[in-house]
């Protein structure tokens, strides 16, 4: 998992877009306006079994969970 000060809007792009951070795991933030569903859900952007890159590009794709 990988904790932001962002919103959950730029925390998808900064743990998604190529060339950035990667985790496994995203949590959103209760109340956060710019999460998109009425329930939080765990949303896993990189399979348990392969690598994410802290530092750089994730190999997978975000599955909410």
């Amino acid at each position: 998992m990988h904790y932001t000060a962002i919103d959950f809007e730029k925390s998808m792009r900064a743990l998604v877009d190529e060339g950035g951070l990667s985790a496994h795991y995203l949590l959103p933030e209760l109340n956060d306006p710019s999460y998109p569903e009425d329930e939080l859900k765990v949303i896993q952007l990189v399979d348990e079994h392969d690598r994410a890159w802290h530092a750089g590009q994730a190999f997978g794709k975000a599955v909410k969970i």
